[in-house]
């Protein structure tokens, strides 16, 4: 399908969901999101690091670390093949109501800084073992933890819906992720692109790209139990050689 026949199927109001490819260390963090998805959304959703409002007139509006920008579709997204992209739209909603939602994403000027503390929740969602998730819901958290009048990526999409009175979710913007949106019940699907240069790891069977993310997820919850172990040891033994010892007679 040519990117025009693609782009004639779109609206204001969908949304964009990238799946980016390990280009530099820069990119490392794309994994670390992929980490978290794995344990919020499990294997199948796991690669989604990315979301972006598409505007109309060829533009989407997205946020980067380096702040709010609009940028073309086809040259950011529809042109490219390093990585898998899937556009949806929220169902049973009229045009009117997604343009609001575009129109919030609009007006927001191009510069806004990046939400560096929704990242920052988005990281320690995904460290936090499930029991003492509690942490993070409560609203004292929330303050800490949200930053106004700058957004994350998912963020920015998130709030754009809840400014045009169309919310889905129960946890606030801050707290969506572009994986959220990965949900056939509350979207649908309008467009799907595959890589079409998949990287070496891609091409692994998915039992052993499974059996990968089940040993680094071992490996995961042991660091997070060990690691206080080794700080206390750490802590007693500088205690211990602190010590005067007076010399034996």
């Amino acid at each position: 399908m040519t990117t025009d026949k693609i782009i004639e199927k779109l609206q204001p109001g969908d949304i964009l969901l990238v799946s980016n490819k390990w280009k530099s260390w820069r990119d490392l963090s794309c994994y670390a999101i992929r980490f978290g998805n794995f344990f919020k959304k499990g294997f199948k959703l796991r690669h989604w690091t990315h979301a972006a409002m598409y505007l109309g007139d060829k533009t989407v509006k997205e946020a980067f670390q380096s702040g709010i920008t609009r940028n073309n579709i086809q040259s950011s997204y529809l042109e490219r093949d390093d990585f898998k992209l899937k556009i949806v739209r929220l169902k049973n909603r009229t045009t009117e109501e997604l343009k609001q939602a575009a129109y919030f994403c609009a007006k927001i000027e191009d510069g806004t800084p990046y939400d560096e503390k929704a990242l920052i929740y988005f990281v320690l969602a995904s460290m936090i073992p499930p029991a003492f998730s509690f942490i993070l819901e409560d609203y004292i958290s929330g303050d800490l933890l949200n930053a106004t009048n700058s957004y994350f990526c998912s963020e920015l999409v998130a709030q754009g819906f809840l400014n045009a009175k169309i919310y889905t979710f129960e946890n606030e913007p801050y707290r969506i992720m572009p994986v959220d949106f990965d949900n056939d019940i509350l979207f649908e699907t309008i467009h799907e692109m595959e890589i079409r240069k998949p990287w070496r790891i891609a091409k692994a069977p998915d039992g052993i790209k499974r059996i990968g993310y089940f040993l680094v997820s071992i490996v995961w919850f042991l660091f997070l139990i060990f690691i206080p172990i080794l700080i206390f040891l750490i802590f007693s033994w500088i205690k211990s050689h602190s010590k005067y010892r007076p010399v034996k007679q």
